[in-house]
């Protein structure tokens, strides 16, 4: 199960907010008082039933108890909606969703919906109006029998009639609408089943006993079905107990240093190391102790067994290397290591990426948590210089401990790898007297007609001269590159994340800028299709100074959506032509033709005199179907591209 959309409605600038989330890894950014931080603070909230505080509330919007503040929708997983099957309903839900209101009142709900199998019913009630007519049995029916029957208000009451007459009740409980029988009706069915079983231990005949037994049967296992709970209300408590709980990762509990002085022990230990030191059955007080009387021993024993228990508890959980911490505890000072199989050294030589990495373990693992949860970390930037923010976002790229991590920030060194998925920009909405209206909107294609990270950065309200590029870049035509081209590679060497960006900015830049490129990461290679527009922008780079050996081409007459899967990309333009034209039009498979796959869409538009479907939207519909989208039969290309642009990125 993986969250995809928030709803908010009310929340402080949040007014009306529709965001997706589907992605490991998801950067807010925007200016100042975009409503960042109230944005992670509203997804909180729905792990809680208190009422949603009243200075919370929107301010532009008047905002009733009972009114819905936030919705958030949760995908459902094949391997969910099997073992939701087996509940005995019928639907197939595709989403969990929860909403809370601004009382604090959460409704729980899927969609589609499930409901309880009524044909079930009609089967059974077939079966004994055969039996009430089958020769071989109908004159046993004929027997009256008195039940101590339970009535509306739960009464016990004397009735006596045939088991003619208790069958057609029966018949006439099943024929409800309801989706559960009441309580009085399942009662009633065991009564009627005590009536049957009193009627067969009367008969000899083998074949009216083997007969009656069927029906019992028959009747005892709807009864059962009837008493589970209905199909919807299983499968939403089993879909809360899947789902991922969302938790605050605040700075207090990310700061973890290198070393303490040994004082530390003689108040409230920092957050970080208490976590730590739980995870490795530490008591403070006891090490405090040991270290004021002197006790070298004792202290040696716990520094001994709170490594082994860590070194196991790490290595175990963290399937990717065997790296743990490990810790000093000096009679005057506690270090904190990086062990791993060549031997230790200081965290502080290594990474803060593996400090915050330690630190998220301990958090998590003082949590009976079923799911990797999804994390929510504001201005995770906060105290870090800009090679120390892309080690962060290193991490938290190769973690597995959290299912999904939500962050704000303001610097563009904290930005994930894939910047066409990753991103979303939250920013306020000035009117038309450039005022601010006390709003904010979300929206997720922020570039615009300056190449590299340009327009990034004005999205995010920062400045170029903040800039201090980190990681290594390739620049494409255009943010159909951005988005399309890292799920390509990383589905084409199955590998979760790439060691360079994505950035948009050939199609537009001017002769002018191109020598100013090279400056946008400490080293760029370009990219550009292979159609004739393509070759022209290649030349133009090679006019303009930049060197032969860093630009590359898709093969001859190919663009990008030309290594995508031809259903999937159908699929994505069919869901784009619905949108814009009310489901009038659509393309079939044998209407895309490649190579330039692009062309025979426009074509075809053309013929039916309407507008084509944008490049960049489909691009983000095909990410966000989150599955395989690389024509297999091509990923050949794409893996060969890799190679050659890490190559000159890195060599």
């Amino acid at each position: 199960m993986e969250l995809y959309k928030a709803k908010i409605k009310g929340f402080k600038r949040l007014s009306n907010v529709d965001i997706t989330l589907n992605g490991k890894i998801i950067a807010i950014i925007g200016p100042n008082e975009a409503g960042k931080s109230s944005f992670l603070e509203v997804l909180e909230q729905i792990e809680n039933t208190n009422p949603i505080p009243v200075k919370s509330l929107s301010r532009v919007n008047q905002i009733s108890p009972n009114d819905k503040v936030i919705e958030l929708k949760f995908k459902v997983s094949n391997s969910e909606k099997i073992r939701i099957n087996e509940f005995g309903g019928i639907g197939e839900p595709s989403w969990y969703i929860i909403e809370k209101s601004a009382d604090g009142n959460i409704i729980k709900r899927v969609y589609p919906k499930i409901e309880r199998d009524l044909g079930k019913r009609d089967e059974l009630k077939v079966r004994i109006s055969k039996a009430l007519k089958y020769n071989l049995v109908k004159s046993t029916f004929n027997y009256t029998y008195n039940v101590q029957k339970k009535d509306e208000n739960n009464k016990l009451i004397e009735v006596k009639k045939s088991v003619k007459e208790y069958l057609k009740d029966l018949i006439s409980i099943l024929s409800t609408e309801s989706q559960n029988l009441k309580s009085v009706d399942l009662s009633y069915i065991d009564n009627i089943i005590e009536v049957l079983n009193s009627v067969i231990s009367k008969i000899g005949d083998k074949r009216k006993i083997s007969y009656l037994d069927e029906l019992v049967d028959s009747i005892i296992e709807q009864k059962r079905y009837e008493s589970e709970k209905n199909p919807e209300i299983r499968a939403i408590e089993f879909l809360e107990d899947e789902r991922p709980r969302i938790l605050p990762f605040s700075e207090k509990d990310r700061n973890l240093s290198s070393e303490y002085d040994i004082k530390v022990l003689r108040s409230e230990l920092p957050r970080p190391l208490q976590n730590l030191f739980d995870l490795a059955k530490i008591n403070s007080s006891d090490l405090n102790k040991c270290i004021q009387q002197s006790e070298h021993a004792k202290r040696q024993e716990i520094q001994e067994s709170a490594n082994i228990l860590l070194k196991k508890k790490f290595t175990e959980s963290w399937g990717q290397s065997n790296v743990y911490p490990k810790l000093e505890l000096a009679s005057d000072v506690i270090r904190i290591y990086v062990g791993e199989s060549k031997g230790y050294t200081e965290i502080a030589e290594r990474s803060d990426g593996m400090k915050a990495f330690f630190a998220l373990f301990a958090y998590l693992s003082k949590r009976s948590l079923k799911k990797p949860p999804i994390i929510l970390i504001d201005e995770a930037e906060m105290h870090l210089h800009y090679d120390a923010q892309a080690d962060l976002i290193r991490m938290f790229e190769n973690q597995k401990e959290a299912g999904k991590i939500i962050y704000t920030t303001h610097s563009a060194g904290c930005l994930p790898s894939d910047l066409g998925t990753g991103i979303r920009v939250m920013s306020p909405i000035i009117d038309e007297n450039n005022v601010d209206t006390k709003e904010s909107k979300v929206y997720q294609s922020f570039w615009h007609s300056a190449p590299g990270f340009s327009s990034l950065l004005f999205a995010m309200g920062a400045s170029l001269l903040s800039f201090v590029p980190t990681r290594r870049a390739v620049i494409g035509e255009g943010p159909t590159e951005m988005i399309l081209l890292p799920t390509l590679l990383r589905q084409a060497t199955q590998t979760e994340n790439l060691n360079f960006q994505v950035a948009p900015g050939l199609s537009r830049v001017a002769n002018s800028d191109i020598k100013d490129l090279d400056l946008e990461a400490p080293r760029v290679a370009y990219l550009v299709d292979g159609d004739s527009a393509g070759k022209n922008y290649s030349k133009n780079l090679e006019a303009n100074g930049v060197d032969k050996s860093l630009i590359f081409s898709l093969k001859n007459g190919y663009t990008l959506e030309d290594y995508v899967d031809n259903k999937q990309l159908l699929r994505a333009i069919n869901e784009q032509l619905k949108i814009h034209h009310d489901g009038r039009y659509e393309m079939q498979i044998n209407d895309l033709k490649s190579p330039n796959v692009m062309k025979s869409v426009k074509d075809w538009c053309e013929k039916k005199n309407i507008k084509e479907p944008s490049k960049v939207k489909i691009a983000e519909t095909l990410v966000f179907f989150k599955e395989e989208i690389i024509d297999k039969g091509k990923a050949g290309d794409i893996i060969r591209l890799h190679k050659k642009i890490s190559n000159v990125l890195f060599n």
